[in-house]
């Protein structure tokens, strides 16, 4: 049966590890030097020992981290120094959103103009079917929608499309 290992990165298991061995050979124990299923028990144990020293040690490591910042912001205020961390990531943030913006703004710009083009090319094909029909010389006096006259279901439809009311 061997140890579980709790769920972390492999560094930190090959220090827990290294953690536990060096406990247990510093108190004379042979959990880890001797081989078998019996040392089974006793390296659960140096396991749990290394644990509790690296959670010891992940919460010093923090405070020096974080006393560590204070001296780059050349401040001794922890709180000051988290003030001016907050406001870094807040500038950070507010320049990124300031580029996406104006990112955003070029291709609106392109969309404006492709709609704006495409509505002028809407309207002069408006105007040339509106013309078309006013110069309709086919000869008809009145246009029938069962008419069999393939011209006038055309012309009766375009009418429409132009006059949607």
């Amino acid at each position: 049966m061997t140890q579980p290992e709790p769920a972390q990165p492999r560094h930190t298991a090959a220090l827990r590890r290294r953690v536990a061995e060096a406990l247990a050979g510093h108190a004379g124990s042979k959990a880890f030097i001797a081989k078998g299923h019996e040392w089974e028990h006793a390296r659960s144990a140096w396991y749990a020992h290394a644990d509790a020293v690296l959670a010891e040690l992940k919460r010093e490591l923090d405070a020096f981290a974080e006393y560590e910042n204070t001296i780059n912001w050349m401040t001794t205020c922890l709180s000051c120094a988290r003030v001016l961390d907050s406001l870094i990531r807040e500038t950070e943030r507010a320049e990124w959103a300031e580029a996406e913006l104006a990112e955003n703004a070029g291709i609106l710009q392109a969309l404006r103009r492709q709609r704006d083009q495409a509505e002028a090319e809407r309207d002069a094909l408006k105007g040339h079917l509106q013309y078309l029909l006013d110069r309709d010389n086919h000869g008809h006096l009145y246009i029938h929608p069962d008419s069999p006259c393939d011209h006038c279901t055309r012309l009766a439809a375009a009418r429409a499309a132009l006059d949607p009311s």
